[in-house]
């Protein structure tokens, strides 16, 4: 978050980052969300039902602390719950198709 192109994403979306504490402001304004997947995936709802159409999942931590096959056990895990939810996740196409 030092770097004025990270900071500018949040402060645009009304969330004033500080650099000397950045993940404070993150947590509180929801822009960094913890939790069980039920938990995330409820957020992710809230943020559908604001508008927002575009959000990014971030294991790294995980990652860097537990692996990759935690990493993607996580991810898995709050795609189910937003699948629960009926939380239509948006579709990439696939590679070689038409696009109309």
């Amino acid at each position: 978050m030092r770097a004025p192109h990270y900071a500018d994403m949040p402060r645009r979306a009304g969330v004033d980052v500080d650099a000397a504490d950045p993940a404070a402001e993150l947590l509180r304004g929801e822009v960094v969300v913890t939790g069980t997947p039920e938990e995330i995936a409820a957020t992710l709802a809230g943020y559908r039902t604001a508008g927002v159409d575009e959000i990014l999942l971030n294991p790294a931590g995980v990652l860097l602390t537990e692996g990759v096959h935690a990493a993607v056990a996580d991810l898995e895990e709050i795609i189910a719950a937003c699948h629960r939810l009926r939380l239509r996740l948006p579709e990439r196409p696939r590679e070689g198709a038409n696009r109309r």
